[in-house]
């Protein structure tokens, strides 16, 4: 389906016998012609938006005003169709709304504003918000404010686009800390947290003394956090210590870093902030890590408090190791020289390593994503049966919930689907772009198996009732095997992920079932997922 937006729709007219009749044919057009237009010959499927659009229409005034104004709309839906082919600046199409959201982001930290008028049509930017050209990092920071879901993932996408260089050139310090607020804010932790304290730490939680979530009032102000001064896992007790506790704390590090290790696999944000170069202050890590979480494993942020800590500490200790506060180079000073009006520099030390660069040019529009071919495209059908099966509880508590919910769906895909570790589907599944790593033991082996168990049966018991499960009622392997086995390309980007499968592959008792309905933004996994036939 295509919408499409337009602010006003103009005539002017000669030569004709009544020019009133006019004003009642264009709004005729406007509000009713074009929709039979696009339903008989569709635009490409997103979300248009046309600036300005010259139309020279030739009508004969002795036909019957229906159908001139049926001809009106085909002749403007021609134009619109050209001006694509041609890549007219006056007409935009966002596939789908998250590239809106995209440009609008990339254009503001590369300083390419072109766009800002499809920004409003789309209803991104608003009267009274700051200006792209005056305060780019003011309009960043509202439109983020204003997604209600998937703020992380956002952030990973215009990273990726445009350059951690560049991103931190526009955000700096105050606006990585507002960032990592408002990522907190959208998992339904508190903005003020007084009992979340890094370990090691001489200050009181990610809020900080500013009460924001984030550290960040003053990176240059701060020592380093003392996190690499957590005992680590094996160490020996000091004399006197309580054994339990210490073991206690050792299991708590261990976890921690097992989580750590998954997120910074999963996290887009984290691999090309590094990718980057830049050396920043420990407030900043601290709120690339918030970020990494919110992006990666955004159920962790629910963790309790001194749970919360150790996993921000633990990914800090990571990402210290590759970038390093307080130095400085010919390098960042190079790239600091053209600060846009409303960024800010990291306070904590220089911007970027030597060797720091942008990694996308400023100008490139989102790129549509490679399609990964899988077998197993059917997988993903069963998110709309997670619910009924319980995953999302099931993901949340011990023993699954120890070891994070994208090593667990990924062990529970290829139990349902018998898949490889590295199938584009599974990977979809558990919301990465990489196999994840971690231990495993009897009691969690256990709870992987009874979930997949669980989620084969709620399947089989929505196909029974709503759709078909073939001769004699079907077994649970059979309608399984039915429903997941069939050929998809998989596009996946931070935040969302399309299955594309073939039309001739439609499935009417998969359909009568709601399998393949778009589960659109599911909170848990902490994506949108589509399925698109073609």
């Amino acid at each position: 389906m295509s919408d499409l937006t337009i602010d006003l729709m103009t005539a002017a007219v000669t030569d004709w016998p009544d020019p009133e009749a006019v004003r009642p044919m264009l709004e005729r057009v406007a509000q009713v012609r074009l929709d039979d237009a696009l339903r008989g010959a569709p635009l490409p499927e997103g979300e248009w938006c046309v600036r300005r659009l010259d139309v020279a229409v030739s009508l004969d005034p002795e036909r019957p005003s229906s159908a001139l104004e049926s001809t009106w709309a085909d002749q403007v839906l021609a134009a619109l169709h050209r001006s694509l082919s041609a890549g007219s600046p006056e007409v935009l199409h966002y596939r789908r709304p998250e590239d809106a959201v995209d440009d609008a982001l990339a254009g503001l930290a590369s300083g390419v504003t072109a766009h800002a008028w499809a920004w409003t049509q789309m209803g991104l930017a608003r009267p009274g918000d700051p200006s792209p050209s005056r305060d780019p990092r003011g309009l960043f920071l509202t439109l983020l404010e204003r997604l209600a879901r998937g703020r992380a993932a956002a952030l990973a996408r215009v990273v990726e686009q445009v350059g951690g260089v560049r991103a931190h050139r526009l955000l700096g310090a105050e606006g990585w800390e507002r960032a990592a607020e408002l990522v907190l804010s959208e998992s339904g932790r508190p903005v003020l947290s007084p009992s979340l304290e890094l370990p090691g730490s001489d200050r009181h939680g990610i809020a900080g003394s500013s009460g924001r979530a984030g550290p960040g009032a003053g990176d240059d102000a701060r020592a380093d956090v003392a996190a690499a001064r957590q005992p680590a896992a094996g160490h020996r007790s000091a004399p006197g210590a309580d054994p339990a506790a210490s073991a206690a704390q050792d299991d708590g590090h261990s976890a921690a870093d097992a989580h750590a290790q998954t997120v910074l696999a999963a996290s887009a944000l984290a691999m090309a902030l590094l990718r980057s170069g830049l050396r920043v202050g420990p407030a900043t890590l601290e709120n690339w890590a918030t970020l990494a979480l919110g992006e990666a494993e955004p159920s962790l942020l629910r963790r309790p408090d001194p749970e919360l800590a150790a996993l921000i500490a633990a990914l800090v200790r990571r990402l210290r190791g590759t970038v390093s506060p307080g130095r400085d180079s010919m390098a960042a000073r190079a790239v600091g020289r053209t600060w846009p009006k409303g960024g800010a520099r990291d306070h904590g030390g220089s911007d970027a390593a030597p060797g720091a660069r942008d990694d996308a040019p400023a100008d490139q529009p989102p790129v549509e994503p490679p399609g990964e071919p899988t077998r197993w495209g059917g997988l993903l059908f069963l998110l709309n049966t997670a619910e009924d099966a319980g995953v999302p509880e099931a993901l949340a508590s011990p023993p699954l919930s120890d070891r994070g919910a994208t090593w667990a769906l990924h062990r529970i895909g290829m139990l349902l689907a018998e898949a490889s570790p590295e199938d584009p589907a599974v990977l979809a599944l558990a919301g990465t772009q990489e196999v994840p790593v971690g231990d495993t033991d009897d009691a969690t082996e256990a709870a992987l198996a009874q979930c997949s168990a669980r989620w084969a049966l709620a399947t089989r018991d929505r196909m029974r009732l709503h759709g078909d499960t073939g001769e004699n009622g079907g077994t649970e392997p059979d309608v399984l095997a039915r429903i997941v086995r069939r050929d998809a390309v998989i596009l996946r980007r931070p935040g969302w992920t399309e299955a594309v499968l073939a039309i001739e592959d439609v499935d009417l008792g998969v359909r009568r079932a709601g399998l393949d309905i778009d589960p659109g933004w599911m909170a848990w996994l902490g994506q949108v997922v589509k399925f698109r036939y073609e």
